[in-house]
């Protein structure tokens, strides 16, 4: 280890990898977090700033957090220290500063100042000992992960702003010394944490390197290095690399490998272990990669196919579906080219430096406007000309192509000068317009003259990748990584990165700019697709991510080697929206900013990932987005491209169970069924991510088409007026609100690798099984310290359609409880007291609540479009709330029916649970009440778990049992009979059907279960197999064994 120090002046005025904290609603355009030159501190030129705008509804109690946050890698030491200057800006003084250091042992170290002075310059040094955890010290040998610096404001004035300035931030510790390349050189990437050689390494090359231990304030003498090589699949090339000593502290490694033709081409590695002298150890990895080709200016086209492939097409037979792609796409492109004036791409006047969003009418979207239209027209006759002349020579439109490159590249700058005066060096239209100079360079690479080549590479290169490298790898801007902004930003500058390989005879393998992209284009990848099969952005993000990115991913792939493709989450991306999408892909469920018709997204997604890793549920989405005439099928060069492997066929989405759990999004979806007339509901409950908003626990409910419960929805977040206050704030959702306050909750954490920094919401617990789904989830973290519970549960009755709704709620001081749900319409809300109706066209909804007993109810019209809400509130101040309601959607077919059942509330001891008497039989759905795990009576059954459900017969006879947290099941009374038994806790649900039983467990652990059988079965499957059992012929008692997981038993 050596000393090392994490030091921020912002003398450059860049932000250098800080980010707003509490993470910003939209980190993807977060203006409200700059670096400004008033005020600084001791003179100097820049400090950092976060700024909030209070609504007017931030009044009578809150807690108005302002603050900021970086990710770090430092290791504490007794003599570590912690200095900054802190500036609180306001009309009074902050209720506290904190500075909070986040260990990899999950514990925040917190410091804090109660009621400093505000308007003036604090400066701050502390030491280890100033900081707990749970009362536990700091100590030395602490691995940091971020740190966060906050002002608590408490109840402020909504006609102003408060602020929080930082300057001179300086924590010194230490970290792992690291090796440094010599020969070749390499690159050290300090906000990604990790080395990787200057140089590339091709086949037929042999590897051979110089390396030295990095120069620290303390000499490290070595006394041997050794390595491991690795390729790019983590396959172990050579076990045992040995350096020898040569001059200057350097060590060499004579010839390691031979690169042969069968190797794999990609992104290598080399472990390295260093001893001193003293018995102190490097270890370390440095990165290089290995191409599938050494690149030369005559290998064009290379991007995303070679001459070769043009020829075959041209050649050899076509499948004619493929051929009518092909011809769509190339009379889109004409139109494109035809339409397409090159006297558009003219460079615009620069606009307002310091004024770039507003309200509807502000003038700066025209100047935005004028701006951005250079480039859009630029793209849209670069791309399209330039798949023209590579598929059919067609001189003209390549020539009008070239010119709008020409043109564009003799720009001053591309970026709009609001971003330049903050030092944001590339905005993400920057990335759409390289794709086509990347595209462009590629196909039209005959048609340009070497002095063309040159003023193109020089353009890009200056204007667009330094910048790009500079603002997104070396200061990494939006260290969260979750915004769809890395994927179209960083996919343009890979693209035009490898179209110039091997062009420049100084620099051929483009380093550090190339590897150094390809870090944060993975660390996006690592943070916004999650291993449950979702994107971390809301619905449409992940379409506006994927289109750009699974370009990123073949060209990659094609030219580098690099299969981020079926190594990553992303393998599994579109499982999210496969299951919230409504049938016909229109007026589905949307969780934050974005619309509802997003059925169209992943479009590119789908079709990358059936073609190339030949994935039947992929094709399937694919062609209902192209073929199923939900939407216009829009046919591309891609489409034509990746043309699916005709023997491929498509996975039905019925063949999915229709419920899902997504675990670490924190979303639970149930489904009745596939068609657009099933029942569908969504809910949320889970960390924060890009454009999401307060809205932890709201969910939806769709049903026959109908859009019975739902949300605000969608508005213009840069324009209107209505976003900042009502939209994105809990109001707006189906939520609790606390005394009625509209801004009820604060921002969530992400879930990212900072593992001390997650106080989100989590789900609990889910089951989703063939007649019965249930969910618990808690919520307390984001109510701003005034609750320490809170728990929101669903229990959703398959066979009846109908869902249970359970609320439970501690608060620290007595607080009115609101329940806020939405519908469409303005006069939807019908009944009265605690009767709650929803009238749609196609459905409607019967919402029982039966507890509390008494609510107020005051029903509100959206402000800004056709809908409205309702509030059921407590009438007076309580420290423990309850809700208990029923949920019965209906359509004009079986409303009469629907409308007959009777609910109730029944409380027995032990349980809070509800009763739905039908004229078919009688449903009950139970909650745990009492403390422990001893057996309680739920009527004529006992069990010890917490959670039931049980459908019975008009005559009594039990046709249904789930049981959570359980390990037995038996009619009630000391003889009773057992049915259930297990040797560990887990969750069943038994359905009983005409001399059938059908059996689900969800279990973490390996169990034993025995079930209660009349006669030894004929057949037990187990997962759709025969499963190997044992019946107890006195007992009457079937006993298996199963593993960890979900699984299904048939008992016949």
């Amino acid at each position: 280890m050596i000393p090392d120090t994490v030091r921020d002046d912002f003398e450059s005025g860049e932000m250098n990898a800080w980010e707003s904290y509490p993470i910003a609603q939209d980190p993807g355009f977060d203006p409200e977090t700059w670096c400004v030159r008033e005020p600084a501190f001791g003179g100097s030129r820049y400090s950092l700033c976060k700024v909030i705008e209070p609504n007017d509804t931030d009044w009578p109690r809150d807690e108005n957090l302002v603050g900021l946050t970086k990710k770090i890698r430092l290791w504490t030491r007794a003599d570590t220290e912690l200095s900054l200057a802190v500036f609180a800006e306001g009309d009074r003084r902050p209720a506290e500063i904190r500075v909070i250091l986040y260990g990899s042992d999950g514990s925040k170290y917190s410091w804090s100042q109660t009621a400093p002075k505000a308007n003036e310059w604090i400066s701050l040094r502390l030491s280890p000992a100033d900081f707990r955890a749970a009362g536990k010290p700091l100590e030395p040998g602490t691995l940091l992960e971020a740190v966060a610096v906050l002002a608590r404001f408490g109840p402020v004035n909504p006609h102003r702003s408060y602020s929080l300035f930082l300057d001179d931030f300086s924590l010194s510790g230490e970290r792992p010394l690291r090796f440094v390349g010599d020969d070749p050189s390499s690159t050290y990437l300090d906000k990604f944490f990790f080395t990787f050689l200057n140089r590339h390494f091709h086949r037929g090359e042999t590897i051979s390197l110089k390396l030295a231990p990095e120069t620290g304030a303390e000499p490290f003498e070595l006394e041997s290095l050794t390595g491991v090589l690795l390729d790019s699949a983590g396959k172990r090339v050579v076990n045992g690399v040995h350096f020898k000593p040569a001059a200057n502290g350097v060590w060499e490694s004579g010839p390691i490998y031979r690169i042969g033709p069968a190797d794999r081409a990609g992104r290598w590695k080399l472990v390295l272990d260093g001893l001193g002298k003293n018995g102190a150890r490097i270890t370390d990895e440095l990165y290089f990669l290995v191409p599938e080709r050494r690149f030369t200016p005559a290998d064009h086209p290379r991007l995303f196919f070679a001459a070769r492939d043009l020829e075959a097409w041209k050649s050899g037979r076509m499948d004619p579906k493929r051929r009518q792609i092909l011809d769509a796409a190339l009379a889109s492109a004409r139109q494109s080219v035809e339409r397409g004036k090159l006297d558009d791409i003219v460079e615009p006047e620069p606009g307002n430096p310091e004024f770039l969003d507003g309200g509807p009418v502000s003038p700066s979207w025209d100047v935005y406007e004028r701006w951005f239209r250079p480039g859009a027209a630029m793209r849209n006759i670069v791309t399209a000309g330039a798949f023209i002349y590579a598929f059919t020579a067609d001189r003209e439109a390549g020539l009008k192509a070239k010119d709008a490159m020409l043109r564009f590249a003799k720009f001053k700058n591309w970026q709009h000068p609001w971003f330049l005066n903050r030092n944001w060096h590339t905005y993400y239209p920057m990335g759409l317009w390289m794709q086509a100079m990347g595209i462009g360079y590629d196909l039209l690479y005959p048609l340009f003259s070497p002095e063309e080549r040159t003023a193109i590479r020089k353009a890009v290169m200056e204007k667009a990748i330094i910048p790009h490298y500079r603002d997104w790898v070396e200061l990494n801007r939006k260290p969260s990584n979750v915004t769809n902004h890395i994927g179209m930003n960083s996919t343009g500058m890979l693209l035009a990165a490898i179209a110039f390989l091997g062009e420049d005879s100084d620099n051929p393998d483009f380093e550090p700019y190339l590897s150094g992209i390809l870090a944060k284009y993975k660390a996006h990848i690592d943070a916004g697709y999650r291993p449950d099969g979702s994107y971390a952005e809301p619905e449409a993000y992940a379409g506006t991510d994927t289109e750009d990115l699974t370009k990123g991913l073949a060209a990659i792939e094609r030219n580098l080697g690099i299969d981020w493709t079926t190594t990553t989450p992303v393998k599994d991306a579109y499982l999210y929206q496969l299951y919230l999408s409504t049938a016909g892909g229109r007026g589905c469920p949307a969780f934050g900013d974005g619309g509802r018709d997003w059925g169209f997204s992943l479009r590119n997604l789908h079709l990358w990932l059936a073609h190339r890793a030949k994935d039947p549920s992929a094709l399937e989405r694919y062609r209902w987005q192209t073929e199923s005439g939900a939407f216009p099928p829009d046919y591309g060069f891609f489409d034509f491209l990746w043309y699916p492997d005709p023997v491929l066929r498509p996975k039905p989405v019925s063949d999915y169970p229709p419920s899902h759990w997504f675990r670490s999004k924190g979303n639970a979806v149930f489904r009745s069924g596939w068609d657009e007339q099933a029942l569908i509901f969504a809910l949320r409950i889970g960390p924060h991510s890009n454009h999401y908003h307060l809205d932890q626990g709201t969910f939806w409910l769709l049903y026959n088409g109908e859009t019975l419960l739902s949300e605000a929805g969608y508005a213009n977040y840069y324009r209107n007026l209505y976003y900042r206050q009502f939209y994105i704030q809990p109001i707006a959702h189906n939520t609790l609100l606390l005394n009625g306050y509209p801004e009820s909750q604060r921002l969530a954490d992400l879930d990212d690798e900072v593992k001390a920094r997650n106080e989100f919401p989590r789900i609990l617990s889910c089951f989703t099984g063939s007649s019965l789904d249930a969910v618990e989830g808690e919520l307390s973290c984001v109510y701003k310290g005034r609750l320490s519970k809170y728990r929101r549960s669903f229990v959703y009755l398959k066979h009846i359609d109908c869902l249970v709704l359970r609320d439970e709620i501690d608060a620290a001081a007595p607080e009115r409880f609101s329940w806020v749900f939405h519908t469409e319409g303005k006069d939807s809300f019908k009944g009265e007291k605690n009767s709650v109706g929803v009238v749609r066209p196609r459905a409607g909804l019967r919402m029982d609540i039966l507890s509390p007993e008494r609510l107020d109810r005051t029903v509100k019209p959206h402000p800004d479009r056709d809908g409205s809400y309702i509030m059921l509130s407590t009438p007076d101040a309580l420290t423990a709330g309850k809700l208990l309601a029923v949920l019965i959607p209906s359509t004009s077919k079986n409303r009469e029916e629907r409308e007959s059942w009777q609910t109730a509330r029944l409380d027995a001891p032990g349980w809070s649970s509800v009763e739905i008497r039908r004229r078919n039989g009688t449903d009950r759905v139970l909650f745990r009440t009492a403390e422990g795990d001893d057996a309680l009576a739920m009527g004529s059954w006992e069990t010890d778990g917490d959670r039931a459900a049980l459908t019975t017969t008009p005559d009594g006879g039990l046709e249904r049992v789930w049981v959570r947290n359980t390990m037995h099941f038996k009619e009630a009374g000391p003889s009773g009979t057992t049915l259930f038994r297990s040797d560990g806790r887990l969750t069943f649900l038994a359905d009983y059907v005409k001399g059938e039983v059908l059996i689900e467990v969800d279990s973490e652990q390996r169990t034993k279960i025995s079930l209660k059988a009349a006669q030894k079965p004929a057949t037990v499957l187990l997962d759709g197999a025969s499963a190997r059992f044992t019946y107890d012929g006195q007992t009457g008692m079937l006993t298996m064994p199963l593993p960890p997981g979900h699984h299904t038993i048939n008992v016949r």
